[in-house]
């Protein structure tokens, strides 16, 4: 009984996948979670803060051939990194992405992406009661794989790079779970 029962989830999983790499087409929704670490640079010297990032993306790919898809990406995320000294505090908030993405279907559930794009970090400064938060402009770059495990559900991972205005830049490991429509 064990036996089939393996068997048949076996067989409903082979036959969920897709039968041969094809581009990504279409929408998509994702939740992400992962790691941070963001820089500063003051006036010769810099601080360094880790901690979480966690959010969603959504998107659309279009195939440009067989195997090739270009598509766009907004995304919106929160840290959790923050800087602590004394009475000052500098926290890092929202941050904003819009880009675009070139996908390659390298194996039968396998995509591979590269993304650039805009991207908008805040942050929230406070030195005993006063407040200010702004807002910095930048650009990032990643890289990330997909493995599908049928035609509409996938989990992914995905390194990326932001550098913003202000001597600000942010290193990021993101996994995610996402949905194909």
């Amino acid at each position: 009984m064990k036996a089939l029962a393996s068997a048949v989830l076996a067989a409903a999983a082979l036959a969920a996948a897709p039968a041969h790499a094809e581009a990504a087409r279409g929408p998509r929704v994702e939740a992400k979670i992962g790691y941070d670490s963001t820089s500063v640079g003051f006036f010769g010297w810099s601080i360094s803060r880790s901690g979480f990032t966690y959010g969603g993306e959504i998107g659309y790919d279009l195939p440009v051939s067989k195997n090739v898809s270009l598509g766009a990406d907004a995304e919106v995320t929160g840290v959790t990194t923050e800087y602590h000294n004394a009475q000052y505090t500098l926290k890092f908030g929202r941050d904003l992405y819009a880009g675009g993405r070139i996908t390659l279907s390298a194996a039968r559930n396998v995509n591979l992406y590269a993304k650039v794009g805009y991207a908008n970090a805040r942050s929230i400064e406070t030195l005993g009661p006063l407040r200010a938060s702004g807002n910095g402009d930048g650009v990032r770059a990643g890289v990330g794989a997909q493995y599908l495990f049928n035609r509409n559900v996938y989990a992914s991972v995905e390194y990326r790079y932001s550098n913003f205005q202000d001597n600000v830049s942010r290193n990021q490991v993101l996994t995610g779970l996402g949905y194909r429509f």
